[in-house]
């Protein structure tokens, strides 16, 4: 089997994508090698838009993306906390599911730029009780960059009582975060 990958057809799609919301930024899901689609390939494609960040499960995919892609890498997956020092800080955001990897990364000091995962509903990983993590973790949080806070809804592409509810959540868990001092970049 062979597959082929049109460049002008992804490009295409990104700016139809960005044409719907203009004010917002897209950030390529580029997990499981593009989703099998060549990780090294799209992230050349994806040059010749506007990306300013690629989404990457882990280190082994961000040294692709490193080399490959111009802009900065956020690393969804969670990792064995020694990989985290391998990583490209200055090009690398990390996605932060528990106290374990927040203080990890906080020996990096601000260079560390964390995207918190909250557990807005869908209940497989993240941050159950945001006020209770910033209080447990204040120090740790102070020491790194808060650039994200970030979810998963259970059924994105359809309409749901439980979207609904996680989306509630979710704008909570922000404003959560804006009244303890934290005014992350990204929010996704």
């Amino acid at each position: 089997n062979r597959l082929v990958l049109r460049a002008d057809n992804l490009i295409a799609n990104f700016d139809y994508l960005k044409s719907l919301q203009p004010t917002a930024e897209i950030f390529p899901v580029l997990k499981s090698n593009a989703y099998g689609h060549g990780l090294k390939e799209v992230c050349q494609i994806l040059n010749r838009t506007t990306a300013a960040m690629v989404v990457v499960d882990s280190y082994p995919e961000a040294q692709i993306a490193y080399r490959y892609f111009r802009g900065k890498v956020l690393i969804l997956g969670e990792m064995p906390l020694k990989a985290y020092r391998y990583c490209r800080r200055n090009k690398t955001e990390f996605v932060v599911y528990n106290e374990a990897t927040l203080k990890y990364l906080s020996r990096y000091g601000k260079q560390a730029k964390v995207h918190l995962f909250v557990n807005s509903g869908m209940n497989r990983e993240g941050i159950k009780d945001l006020p209770t993590f910033i209080a447990a973790n204040r120090k740790y949080l102070d020491r790194v960059e808060v650039s994200g806070l970030c979810s998963h809804l259970a059924s994105a592409d359809e309409e749901s009582i439980l979207n609904s509810d996680q989306e509630k959540q979710f704008g909570d868990a922000l404003d959560v975060l804006r009244s303890e001092g934290f005014f992350p970049r990204w929010i996704h």
